[in-house]
């Protein structure tokens, strides 16, 4: 005897999805809630890595002298103090369009702002690690100058041409 659950004795019954019972603003609307969800977790996780590590930047970065190496060090930590909490607004916030483009904006040149000096560090990371070899900044100094260029010359024109609309289900934010 082949014992079937109620849940799918009903499927049989009337065959449908999720997908087939939701309208597309509904799912537009909880991917965007999804969206909004992953914004907090990447804060929480910013407050927790901060709060994990501050006592070494306090130990070992502080006192040093000013160089390029803590310029970039420096750089790459605090951005995502700027990025993270204005990505939480433009997600959440009610603003008119042109407000969503500024925001975005100046989040996204940040976010490649910190990115970039992230990037950097890991060059010059390697390039210690390599015996200081002259080869290896040049190879990697060259690739990374390429990809920043690259890089900032795709989202000029991304967000040259940027819309935005109304979200679905009249949640806040920019979309």
């Amino acid at each position: 005897m082949l014992h079937v659950s109620p849940i799918t004795d009903l499927e049989r019954l009337h065959p449908t999805t999720m997908a087939d019972t939701l309208s597309e603003e509904a799912i537009s609307a909880l991917r965007l809630q999804v969206v909004k969800y992953m914004n907090s977790a990447a804060a929480a996780i910013l407050l927790f890595d901060y709060a994990l590590t501050f006592h070494l930047e306090v130990d070992l970065i502080w006192p040093s002298a000013w160089s390029p190496a803590k310029i970039l060090f420096v750089s790459a930590r605090y951005t995502p103090f700027f990025d993270v909490p204005m990505q939480l607004y433009y997600s959440t916030a009610r603003m008119f369009f042109k407000r969503c483009a500024q925001i975005n904006i100046a989040t996204t040149c940040s976010t490649i702002f910190g990115l970039a000096m992230s990037e950097a560090i890991f060059v010059l990371r390697t390039y210690a690690l390599s015996g200081r070899r002259r080869r290896i900044i040049c190879v990697f100094g060259a690739i990374y100058s390429i990809c920043v260029v690259a890089i900032v010359i795709m989202l000029s024109v991304l967000l040259r041409y940027q819309s935005y609309s109304v979200f679905p289900l009249g949640l806040g934010g920019c979309n």
